[in-house]
């Protein structure tokens, strides 16, 4: 009878990386159970097998869309010669491959005596289990799906025996990101131009979304100095913002030092394969005009909504210039921190355009009347970047992460100490 080695894992299918005000992540501990049954008879308390559970994460590109050759031009009989050959010749397929690698996370090595232990005698078996807590990364990106490949991860249990088998069970994992309510961040942004006084400072601040249906920002646009001296001593030119058009564009890219054939191309001087590509969300815009303010500047506010059924995406920024963590041995559950450098690589992000169209006026400032109208003088057209994340909805947040972020009442009379609701 052959000895008996299994190995079943429980472990949630997702896991939430909480962004607070504070701090860019909270790295809650992915916990889950391991179960391994072996034979009885072949087991011993001092020969346990050796069980370890790592999070891999894997970054896959779609292969390339292969278009219809390019039609040239030529003469009659030319083109009935090149039909005929071709169907003559027998019908091949090109296939081209996308790129994938996977990396290790982190890891945890359970030497820890098992939590519990059930006899099947029966069966002749015995069952081992073992819980565990991998330590996550708080700023590894959400599971994505980009137009140009996938990021996912991946839990792997793997038990080895003392006679050398080994037994792996795996179960795929959604690691999403969601922001606390009171995370949004306001981000100030500054723009000037060569050649002209012009300064337009741009808050945008991200929101929650009441349905759940898009993305929502409210944008505060400023542009300052806009008030100028005019051709004669006694006229002053004023800008007046006559339309304001916004659009938002995702890039994504898939970076490789990976041949077709899956091999590393360990050349420095080796250009790596780059594969881009640019989509707009939405666009939208509103007429003025927008006057200046006694202190000279004009200000506009607007939304930018974005509809999560375009498939936006969020940030990502997986360069293969940087490195990989992966595990190294020890005792304990731990993020790896020997390193390895990335051979597929995922940047997606997204970008606000502003095409601002401006006139001028000119005015006497003795009388105050109008000397000169430009009604469409000229155009900025500014980029932002614009940050894309999900808000976590009640029933996502463990009760654990408000308590965690509590401070505790400090001591206001000295012979008479607080009270804690939460201990």
């Amino acid at each position: 009878m052959e000895p008996v080695h299994e190995v079943q894992l429980t472990a949630p299918t997702s896991h939430h990386i909480f962004l607070r005000p504070q701090k860019e992540g909270d790295p809650v501990p992915l916990s889950g159970s391991v179960e391994v049954t072996v034979s009885a008879s072949s087991i011993r308390s001092s020969h346990l097998p050796r069980v370890s559970v790592k999070l891999s994460r894997t970054i896959s590109s779609e292969p390339p869309c292969l278009g219809p050759p390019r039609r040239q031009r030529h003469g009659f009989l030319e083109n009935l010669r090149r039909r005929r050959s071709i169907e003559c010749q027998p019908h091949t397929i090109r296939k081209v491959n996308g790129y994938s690698d996977t990396k290790t996370i982190t890891q945890c090595d359970l030497w820890h005596v098992p939590d519990h232990v059930r006899y099947d005698r029966d069966n002749d078996k015995v069952i081992l289990g073992f819980s565990f807590a991998l330590p996550i990364l708080s700023d590894i990106p959400s599971t994505t799906t980009t137009a140009l490949g996938t990021v996912s991860y991946e839990i792997t249990a793997t038990s080895t025996t003392t006679n050398g088998s080994k037994v792996s069970a795996k179960q795929p994992v959604q690691i999403l990101r969601r922001a606390l309510p009171d995370y949004p961040r306001t981000a100030q942004h500054v723009r000037t131009f060569c050649g002209d006084q012009v300064t337009i400072v741009l808050d945008i601040t991200p929101k929650e979304s009441p349905g759940d249906s898009e993305f929502l920002y409210t944008a505060k646009l400023s542009l300052k100095k806009t008030v100028r001296p005019g051709p004669r001593a006694s006229e002053i030119r004023n800008l007046v913002v006559k339309e304001l058009k916004w659009q938002v564009e995702e890039t994504a890219q898939v970076v490789s030092r990976l041949d077709h054939d899956g091999n590393y191309e360990n050349n420095g001087n080796a250009i790596p394969d780059k594969k881009e590509s640019r989509r707009e969300l939405c666009n939208s815009g509103k007429d003025g005009p927008w006057g200046a303010n006694d202190e000279g500047t004009i200000q506009i506010c607007f939304d930018v909504n974005i509809p999560k059924s375009t498939g936006v995406t969020e940030d990502i920024n997986v360069d293969i210039k940087h490195d990989c963590l992966v595990p190294r041995a020890s005792d304990e559950c731990h993020p790896g921190t020997a390193m390895a450098e990335e051979t597929v690589g995922m940047i997606a992000n997204h970008q606000l355009r502003l095409d601002i169209i401006v006139g001028e006026d000119t005015f006497d400032q003795t009388t105050g009347k109008l000397v000169d109208r430009k009604s469409r003088w000229k155009s900025f057209s500014p980029r932002f970047p614009l940050p894309v994340y999900e808000f976590a909805s009640p029933n996502e947040i463990p009760e654990a992460v408000f308590l965690g972020s509590q401070t505790p009442p400090v001591y206001e009379d000295a012979s008479k100490p607080p009270t804690y609701e939460n201990i």
